[in-house]
């Protein structure tokens, strides 16, 4: 079950994005000692593929492109899960998708906890860098920020 009932404006288009367009944005830009971030809502939901976040690029629009292509390619069939690598998602970067500790979703992902009443929707943070090294050989996975 997820929310159907907005409380104000903001919700509302939390709510209409969805609906019209399968998931809605979240910008983070300025919390306290994190880095900036952004989150999807409403993939789960919809598509039945882990939300996608990606934290720490300066540029908000670069996050919420690199989301977007991570949903129209889910949208188009790719299906990701922990541990998965890409190398479709941004041009001359390697991509790894690693599970976000549920036990922080409610630091991180407030609004999307709001839109599905509880915290059990997959959350697949986006860990995208230049270089060439073999991913198995990466140790990007952070259990908690």
């Amino acid at each position: 079950m997820v929310r159907s009932t907005a409380d104000d404006k903001y919700d509302e288009k939390v709510l209409s994005d969805i609906e019209t367009h399968g998931w809605h944005l979240v910008a983070i830009e300025d919390g306290e000692g994190v880095p900036p971030y952004f989150f999807s809502i409403g993939m789960w939901h919809t598509l039945r593929k882990p939300e996608i976040c990606v934290f720490g690029l300066n540029n908000t629009s670069t996050m919420a492109q690199i989301v977007n292509k991570i949903g129209g390619l889910m949208e188009s069939g790719l299906s990701l899960k922990d541990g998965h690598a890409s190398s479709d998602v941004l041009v001359s970067y390697n991509c790894l998708f690693r599970k976000f500790d549920r036990s922080q979703y409610q630091n991180y992902f407030g609004y999307a906890n709001w839109f599905y009443e509880r915290r059990d929707f997959p959350m697949l943070e986006c860990v995208c860098w230049p270089d060439v090294a073999p991913l198995a050989q990466s140790n990007v996975h952070r259990d908690k920020l």
